[in-house]
């Protein structure tokens, strides 16, 4: 499942049943943007396409607006395909 949390039980891969160690990122593009977001505290990256294709460098501290509208972007998604409420309350905060 591309949302899961930590300590949630998936079968996911080939029915066996696992527990889930970390949350998975999920990658939100633009034209110009791409934003990996993170459940967690300062994982979140926020690379500028135009002027870094190959995503080295992470401006999410000097462009924090521009991630924060890109994560409601994903907020939005996650609503329309009503995302289960254990999976999107966690998701619903940009923690920089």
């Amino acid at each position: 499942h591309p949302f899961s949390n930590p300590m949630d039980i998936t079968r996911e891969v080939d029915g066996q049943e696992r527990v889930v160690l970390g949350g998975s990122d999920t990658t939100i593009n633009t034209d110009e943007w791409s934003l990996i977001y993170s459940v967690d505290k300062g994982e979140s990256w926020l690379y500028h396409l135009a002027s870094d294709p190959k995503q080295e460098k992470n401006v999410i501290n000097e462009h924090p607006d521009v991630a924060r509208e890109i994560h409601q972007l994903l907020v939005k998604f996650m609503r329309e395909n009503n995302l289960a409420p254990h999976l999107l309350e966690p998701r619903l905060e940009l923690r920089l």
